[in-house]
């Protein structure tokens, strides 16, 4: 062992002296040696703990053992007797101990997945449907917007089908998340997974006609990869997507107004399966209204053709 020790192949030895039972019985002072190059490391700091915690409670009973048949030596009862008295007072208060230990869980019982996934998810579709605004601007710059109005559509059929664009790449985009996590994490149910896709609509449909506002309000492809980025970042934020908002809080106040706040809520509430989208009645609202303001304000500002052009 010491040789072991100098080359550091061990880190603490422990060495336990033939004598140290008999010694512990006949209430003798006992010794244990440990020997640890440095602190002995973290295995050898726990084992060392362990082992000084059994020796210390092997002691103790030994003395429990050697007071009571001190004090009954003068009386008929054998040592045997006093022996087994002893440990059977013994092994029922270890069973039932006088100190009631007392567990609370805080923080909600979510698993880490159910509930930082919502979060992401609904990250990850903010910023690719936001980030489709560059897309727009770039084709009203070429004029390829422009040329296709010489063809049978018109402005407002052109405008709707940029909408369902981003829809339909939005909804392609949270699809294949919400696949890849359902088969890998085996969140839930197939119920609670169809109940995701279906909200994932309506999520995806608001957060569309936010960003063709975005499109229709910038001038350059950089002002729209920057106010993106703006937008989503500040809405991840407020929203308390991986953070907690204390209920009352400034932060609590302003996170009524992210769409993230409340898709986050349906999707924990799906996925921890407390509810399903006939209880998310007002967060279905929310987000039908939120698109349909976004569709009318963006329709208004829309642009075919570049100001600058």
């Amino acid at each position: 062992a010491d040789s072991k020790l100098d080359r550091s192949d061990l880190l603490m030895v422990l060495f336990i002296p033939d004598d140290f039972s008999q010694k512990i019985e006949a209430g003798e002072q006992a010794q244990l040696l440990f020997k640890q190059r440095g602190n002995g490391g973290d295995e050898g700091q726990i084992v060392a703990s362990i082992v000084s915690g059994v020796a210390d409670k092997m002691a103790q009973e030994s003395q429990i053992f050697s007071q009571v048949a001190v004090a009954l030596a003068e009386t008929d009862i054998s040592q045997e007797a006093i022996q087994s008295t002893v440990q059977g007072i013994l092994d029922s208060k270890q069973e039932s101990s006088s100190v009631d230990v007392q567990e609370e869980e805080l923080g909600g019982g979510l698993d880490p997945v159910d509930l930082f996934f919502p979060g992401i998810l609904t990250m990850f579709v903010l910023f690719a449907v936001t980030m489709n605004a560059r897309s727009i601007v770039e084709e009203r710059k070429k004029g390829t917007l422009e040329r296709l109005l010489t063809t049978n559509l018109t402005v407002g059929q052109l405008f709707i089908g940029k909408f369902f664009a981003n829809c339909s790449r939005g909804f392609v985009q949270t699809l294949i998340l919400l696949v890849l996590a359902f088969a890998v994490f085996q969140l839930a149910t197939p119920i609670s997974f169809f109940e995701c896709v279906a909200f994932a609509i309506v999520y995806v449909a608001a957060v569309s006609s936010l960003g063709l506002i975005i499109a229709s309000i910038v001038r350059t492809e950089d002002q729209a990869t920057w106010l993106s980025v703006f937008f989503t970042m500040t809405m991840v934020v407020i929203s308390g997507t991986f953070f907690e908002i204390s209920e009352g809080s400034l932060m609590d106040t302003l996170s009524k107004i992210s769409v993230n706040t409340y898709a986050n809520d349906a999707f924990r509430t799906i996925i921890a399966e407390v509810g399903g989208l006939a209880d998310l009645g007002l967060v279905l609202g929310i987000m039908a209204g939120v698109a349909m303001v976004g569709l009318i304000v963006s329709r208004i500002l829309f642009r075919v053709v570049s100001e600058g052009k």
